[in-house]
């Protein structure tokens, strides 16, 4: 019995390593030669997704400069690219390609890090993000009261610190990162039923508003419902994102009015969220309203779930996965970071779904085998580079191991739906955590 965890282990740090050898040694340096060739490498490549909000923190705390202008858009494109972009130009993103899109209280909680340079942000993130990254995997597992021995919470880790989407966040020091991780304390605190701390993590979160908003509202809805033990999970919320906005317009009064407009601009330079971008404009939009109405249904259903509880864990990992398809842009891999409570879910329910029917054992296999298929064809890429080492700059080799990104959040949902609408109280086996029944 000893053996399999370590067995597990060994396997998971050679397919870590694979991933890890394919993304940093093959594909970052074939996409910086690709911007090369369109004169697009004069600047920050590494924290690309950071910059723009470590420079206008800094040019709104020493120079008083508003983020959202024109001109402080050609500022962030000439310290990302070297020069601004000229959407007349072959090969040259859109006119406002990289404009500051965040709330304004983004810069505020950022403001810390302006007294440092870039390259120090840099060296300092490259060590604290995988960190931040670790501690929201064992808060996760702490919410879900899953308890691994250490080989297989390292292989987990691992696993979860080579994911393309996780990779994809570290090079680009993505603000998800700390939207992942303050959503796994609340989940966490909520776990102890410390409500006021849950709600503050919540509202930090909000870096990112379309990554919470599902989950915030059903949250919020969950917490009026038992008002009496829960409201300060809503004081801690509402507090701190009062906090927040009020810091935002005593330092820039009229901000929300600019972001706004930042926000119509970004959606004409940016993909469409995923459900549309896979399945095209029409359809995309009718999936997208039956996987909200679903969500909607099932966040009604369980306002009075126990904390924690089978239902109450479903329902957040399903509020999460709906949103992951629905809201962010199609293109943002690096928001599949929060698919991770939805994987934890479905490995911690593994008893139930063993028993379910062929249906779901199916969409289970092949969420399996999406999910694993980046770590397995990254190690086949890596052996046919070493083979033949002329095919160390194809792009249709550099691309395959990333064909299951956009499926696997569809993949996952499939199983998270599946439960959420056809399993029965009556079916459900008792659990070895504090699980409730899943609404029929």
């Amino acid at each position: 019995m000893m053996l399999r965890p370590k067995f597990s282990l060994a396997v998971a740090v050679l397919l870590a390593s694979g991933m890890a050898y394919y993304y940093f040694a093959l594909l970052i340096p074939q996409v910086r030669a690709v911007h090369a060739s369109h004169q697009l490498a004069g600047g920050f490549y590494y924290g690309g997704d950071l910059y723009p909000i470590w420079f206008t923190a800094h040019e709104l705390v020493f120079h008083h400069r508003n983020p959202y202008t024109n001109e402080m858009t050609r500022d962030i494109q000439t310290g990302l690219f070297g020069r601004t972009l000229d959407p007349r130009r072959p090969g040259d993103p859109p006119e406002h390609f990289r404009a500051f899109s965040y709330p304004l209280y983004t810069d505020v909680i950022e403001a810390p890090l302006t007294w440092l340079s870039f390259r120090q942000v840099q060296f300092a993130l490259a060590f604290a993000s995988p960190l931040l990254v670790a501690a929201g995997v064992w808060l996760w597992l702490l919410a879900f009261d899953l308890h691994a021995g250490a080989a297989s919470t390292t292989a987990v880790l691992l696993l979860t610190l080579t994911s393309y989407a996780v990779l994809e966040a570290l090079f680009a020091q993505q603000p998800a990162i700390i939207v992942g991780v303050s959503l796994a304390a609340m989940a966490a605190s909520l776990k102890r039923e410390r409500y006021l701390l849950a709600g503050v993590f919540l509202a930090l979160s909000a870096i990112k508003p379309q990554l919470m908003l599902l989950l915030a509202i059903w949250l919020l809805l969950w917490a009026v419902s038992e008002w009496g033990r829960r409201k300060t999970l809503i004081f801690g919320f509402v507090l701190t994102l009062a906090l927040l906005l009020g810091a935002s317009e005593l330092v820039l009064p009229g901000w929300f009015a600019d972001w706004r407009a930042a926000l119509v601009e970004y959606r004409h330079y940016t993909e469409p969220p995923l459900v549309q971008f896979v399945l095209g404009k029409w359809l995309g939009g009718m999936v997208e309203v039956v996987l909200l109405a679903l969500c909607t249904g099932v966040c009604w259903r369980t306002r009075h779930a126990a904390v924690m509880s089978l239902e109450f864990a479903l329902t957040l990992s399903l509020a999460l996965a709906v949103t992951i398809v629905t809201l962010p842009t199609g293109g943002a891999v690096y928001d599949h970071i929060l698919l991770l409570p939805a994987i934890l879910w479905l490995y911690s329910n593994r008893d139930l779904i063993l028993r379910a029917s062929r249906t779901l054992r199916l969409f289970v296999v092949l969420g399996l085998i999406v999910l694993s298929w980046q770590w397995i064809a990254a190690c086949a890429v890596d052996i046919v580079v070493w083979l033949m080492p002329a095919w160390r700059s194809a792009a249709e080799l550099l691309l395959f191991p990333l064909r299951t990104a956009a499926p696997l959040p569809f993949a996952v949902l499939a199983a998270l739906v599946y439960f959420a609408i056809g399993t029965r109280r009556e079916h459900a086996p008792e659990p070895a955590m504090q699980r409730s029944p899943v609404p029929a």
